[in-house]
């Protein structure tokens, strides 16, 4: 498997969904230069798409401007299963 070292994986991150969160991802964009794309919000929870090299800088600032992440997952496949596992009631992903 070839690693896309110049294009980048992307990585699903969701968070919870507070006030303000569109002006506080704007912020981060514009201040901190990182790259995302807003995939989506479902109910108490939004996904965001970023490079894997973004990942652990993104998630810090999302930390310091007080919004709590949920997890990091490589397909939005996954993101979605966690999220409706989670409004269902159960706290993890369950094996298939």
């Amino acid at each position: 498997m070839v690693v896309k070292d110049k294009i980048g994986r992307k990585r699903y991150v969701i968070i919870y969904n507070v006030k303000d969160l569109g002006l506080i991802l704007k912020s981060i964009s514009k201040k901190f230069k990182i790259d995302f794309q807003f995939m989506f919000k479902s109910g108490h929870y939004a996904v965001v798409r970023v490079k894997h090299w973004d990942k652990e800088r993104f998630v810090s600032l999302l930390n310091d401007f007080n919004v709590p992440t949920l997890k990091v997952t490589g397909t939005i496949k996954k993101a979605k299963e966690i999220i409706k596992n989670r409004e269902l009631g159960n706290n993890g992903s369950q094996s298939s």
